[in-house]
């Protein structure tokens, strides 16, 4: 089996893309786009996160690093969820706008850790076989 290389590439700049888009929407107070880019947002690192597994499906990875890896994929995949239910929350006046902005630049430091040890998981290991 190939590694999805480009397929996961791709998913991780659309992903950093929209991601963009999110914090410009959300800074400048444009629901809308806010919406659609936290959307986009989010299958985009549901692709990403399918191609990394099937890529980490071919290698090797230290005990250590892998766990630290994915204690912060975890955090980053539960924390999008926090997120997206506070700005529903938010959309019906259930909390403030800078209490799910600090929830959302909360989760936006748990994705940009899991990439970073994402990357390093990779620099320690080795594929298989």
């Amino acid at each position: 089996m190939n590694a999805p290389w480009t397929e996961f590439f791709i998913a991780l700049a659309a992903t950093v893309v929209a991601l963009g888009f999110v914090v410009w929407s959300g800074k400048t107070r444009r629901r809308k786009p806010h919406y659609v880019s936290v959307g986009f947002a989010a299958v985009g690192l549901g692709f990403a996160i399918l191609y990394a597994e099937r890529i980490g499906r071919l290698w090797n990875f230290p005990a250590v690093p892998l766990r630290i890896h994915l204690t912060l994929a975890y955090a980053a995949t539960g924390m999008t969820l926090v997120a997206v239910v506070s700005g529903l929350l938010h959309t019906f006046e259930k909390i403030s706008r800078p209490a799910h902005a600090r929830l959302a630049w909360l989760t936006l430091a748990c994705i940009v850790l899991a990439t970073g040890t994402g990357v390093w998981i990779f620099t320690v290991g080795s594929p298989k076989g």
